[in-house]
């Protein structure tokens, strides 16, 4: 009888590991799939923001030029008014 349960418990043992390390193996590379794909997404939103931020700069100036451009026209445009009444 001991003989027998000397026998039974190593491979008892050996299933009930391999049922429960396995499946957590392929959990695991699951996870680790998820999360390699998720850091290069955010890796890459964080490029796309980080290039948002020196476009929205860049607009930002852009506009300021405008402005400034706008203000110039309008003076020209005074003296040429000026210029065209006798």
């Amino acid at each position: 009888m001991t003989s027998q349960l000397s026998e039974i418990v190593p491979k008892v043992l050996l299933g009930t590991l391999t049922v429960i390390i396995l499946p957590t193996f392929g959990w695991v590379w699951s996870a680790e799939s998820r999360v390699a794909a998720l850091e290069n997404e955010l890796s890459h939103t964080q490029r796309e923001v980080s290039e948002m931020r020196a476009n929205s700069t860049d607009i930002r100036l852009i506009q300021k030029d405008i402005q400034h451009i706008n203000v110039k026209l309008g003076e020209i445009a005074k003296l040429i008014e000026g210029r065209e009444r006798p």
